[in-house]
């Protein structure tokens, strides 16, 4: 309580002596509330609150005695102190004001000295006795919560007393642990823990005992408990102090909850979003991490590690030969056979569709050689049986060394990339090492051109966007709606476009994507912005977003921020995702899209059936639409097995709720057959071409 903010309620009968008494405390800055009458000050005292009341003695209706005794046995109000203001100073009148509940008295004619100087001395007790009451609302704060938890069966509860001895047991507790109450009373807190953790088990040195009685604090951590058959489970607990009256340590009460499962779900969703789902190896940005950690500890101990960036030889032979289906599971037993052939020590990364990423630590660069002649051996022999076919494949394989010399991962990465490039341009199934002076590889940088042309676009505004329609295929009220795709394209000289195919690529390699992401982003929503009055409300606008830039924190926050500065409603924006980016981040992917769904921004499963062993997936994605891929929508007219792929995908979307879009319309054939079918919307060159937004 701030002294200067401090509230007195004033109750006299008589007008002079309440102006008198405000004037007075008026100096002191006070906040002053006052009645003529008791009848009126017991309605004003429990809302207005004081922290001290001056009471007159002699008041018609009830006296000041009746009045401190109604305040008195109010709950509301029994707390605030009560000073008589009197001209009666005999014994027996001030032995009937203190028998009332009255801490102090001031004699009439008021003096301001002694008015003063009572009041100040109850505001300062005042603040000690609210200082002491948090003390008490703490404890019966506690008690309170204890009583309810007792009839909780998730939560234990046990309380311990200055030695660390328990002195109380819920039965949710009894239940948890595997002991009776009984059995527990007066037993050390040694009897909980487990055997790691009893063995050296010195109360005055556990953290509840150090938390709870030296700092006096709530202490919150998780613990190994163990049960009477002495086997553990995993519980956070919350551990809070008790006091006595004097503030003194008494003892300690134990919340506790089982997390086992929730510790085990943890660690799954923790493993998702550092792992591969397809494989189980690590993914692409754990790789990086650990990379990351590599190059540090190099710049220290001068140790020499090996990197190893490979691309699987004929993987797309399968895919196409047999399906997606094969292709996921040569990926997976291949997989499981080259983690055999390294140290157990090494990492094996998925870095992403059929490439895959090594780290040998420790090693110098001609047993990284030997290692990756291993690997190539182990992946020549292997041999995947697929619907009465065979299927081998080979691998083109970069080396690079990590040493001091090396600046960042991303140099390393392209180095090894690089290199593996090299193999591949080599004739295939073979090993490259890298080196600066590579003829082969100074080759390569002629494709990196690209980055410096990609870059140089964004700083000088030379992309961009265009717009195709999506229709719906069956005119209906449900779909009446403007709805496009943005398009992204790169301009150059004499009002030439360059194609996205020609550029994103390159793009997508070397981790500019994101960047061309946040442009296209912030240029549509600048154009809306600067045309939100030619616009329909509910026009959707259709964002192609990449598999990398879903996995990036900062860029959900980036989108957040460009909808509040441009005042974008997000039911107008609808982000497209591909089937592969969905798949191989799928953590990520779920976690990206649900926190922008909530936000209000709708999303679209781009290029769906290019992978057809993800139909378990499409149940884990939060998504709106379906976008099936062109190249079966093109081969409706005459494949019949193009023609079942697409409605199978129409009617499992319809089913689980999804909107279906059918991409590649090129006439009105397609068109004819999407409408049989079913599906809810077209898009492609027959019925609208990109143009200029």
């Amino acid at each position: 309580m701030n002294e200067n903010c401090a509230k007195v309620l004033i109750v006299d009968d008589t007008p002079p002596n309440v102006d008198l008494l405000r004037n007075i405390l008026s100096s002191l800055n006070y906040k002053i509330s006052f009645s003529y009458d008791g009848h009126r000050a017991l309605k004003i005292a429990p809302h207005f609150q004081p922290d001290l009341i001056l009471l007159d003695v002699n008041m018609p209706g009830i006296d000041g005695f009746e009045t401190c005794r109604q305040l008195k046995t109010n709950p509301l109000t029994q707390h605030i102190p009560i000073i008589f203001v009197t001209a009666h100073t005999e014994s027996s009148a001030l032995s009937k004001a203190f028998e009332c509940g009255a801490i102090d008295y001031i004699t009439k004619p008021i003096k301001e000295s002694e008015v003063i100087a009572r009041v100040k001395t109850q505001i300062e007790l005042q603040r000690a006795r609210n200082k002491l009451q948090g003390l008490y609302n703490q404890i019966e704060t506690i008690a309170r919560y204890n009583k309810l938890l007792l009839n909780s069966v998730a939560d234990g509860i046990f309380s311990l007393n200055t030695k660390g001895n328990i002195n109380f047991v819920n039965p949710a507790a009894e239940t948890l642990l595997g002991w009776g109450q009984h059995e527990l009373i007066e037993q050390s807190l040694k009897v909980l823990l487990s055997s790691k953790d009893s063995t050296r088990f010195v109360w005055e040195e556990h953290t509840i005992y150090t938390s709870c009685a030296q700092a006096k604090t709530p202490h919150c951590a998780t613990a190994i408990f163990a049960k009477r058959d002495d086997s553990t489970f995993t519980v956070d607990y919350s551990a809070s102090p008790l006091s006595d009256a004097e503030g003194m340590f008494t003892g300690a009460v134990v919340i506790f909850r089982d997390v086992t499962k929730q510790r085990a779900l943890a660690g799954k969703i923790e493993h998702q979003a550092t792992h591969d789902a397809l494989t189980g190896l690590i993914n692409r940005r754990e790789f990086e991490n650990q990379l990351q950690l590599l190059l540090t500890s190099v710049k220290e101990d001068k140790k020499e590690h090996v990197m190893m960036y490979m691309d699987l030889d004929q993987f797309k032979v399968v895919n196409d030969t047999c399906g997606h289906g094969a292709g996921d599971e040569l990926l997976r037993q291949l997989s499981h056979r080259i983690s055999e052939t390294i140290r157990s020590h090494d990492t094996l990364a998925r870095l992403g569709g059929d490439e895959f990423g090594v780290l040998l630590s420790n090693c110098a660069i001609k047993s990284g050689v030997r290692a990756a002649e291993n690997i190539l051996s182990c992946i020549q022999s292997f041999r995947l049986s697929w619907d009465s076919k065979n299927f081998t494949v080979g691998a083109s394989i970069g080396i690079v060394s990590i040493n001091e010399q090396c600046e960042s991962i991303g140099d390393i990465m392209s180095q090894a990339d690089n290199a593996c490039y090299a193999a591949k341009e080599g004739g295939r199934n073979r090993i490259h090492i890298y080196d600066d002076d590579d003829v082969a590889l100074q080759e390569r940088k002629g494709d990196m051109q690209w980055v410096s042309r990609i870059n140089n676009a964004i700083e000088n505004n030379a992309f961009v966007i265009q717009r195709q329609c999506i229709v719906p295929v069956i005119a209906t009220e449900r779909f009446n709606f403007d709805h496009f795709e943005v398009l992204i394209r790169m301009t150059q000289g004499n009002d030439r476009l360059i194609p996205p195919g020609a550029f994103l690529p390159a793009a997508e390699r070397y981790n500019l994507i994101t960047n061309l992401d946040r442009w296209v982003v912030k240029s549509l929503f600048i154009w809306i912005d600067q045309n939100r009055h030619e616009l329909a409300d509910d026009i959707l606008c259709s964002v192609n977003l990449s598999g990398r830039t879903v996995g990036e924190e900062s860029f959900i926050e980036f989108l957040f921020e460009a909808f509040d500065t441009y005042k974008i409603k997000p039911s107008n924006i609808c982000f497209e995702i591909t089937e592969t980016a969905a798949i191989t981040n799928l953590a990520l992917a779920s976690n990206f899209i649900s926190k922008l769904r909530d936000h209000g921004c709708y999303f679209a499963l781009d290029d769906f059936g290019s992978g057809l062993s993800s139909y378990t997936y499409l149940k884990e994605l939060p998504i709106d639409f379906i976008k099936i891929d062109g190249a079966f929508i093109k081969g409706i007219v005459h494949s019949d097995v193009d023609y079942a792929i697409v409605k199978s995908i129409s009617d499992i979307g319809h089913i689980l709720g999804k909107q279906t879009i059918a991409k590649f319309v090129e006439n009105d054939e397609i068109l004819e057959k999407l409408r049989i079918i079913g599906v809810d919307f077209a898009q492609g060159y027959g019925i609208d071409r990109p143009h200029n937004m």
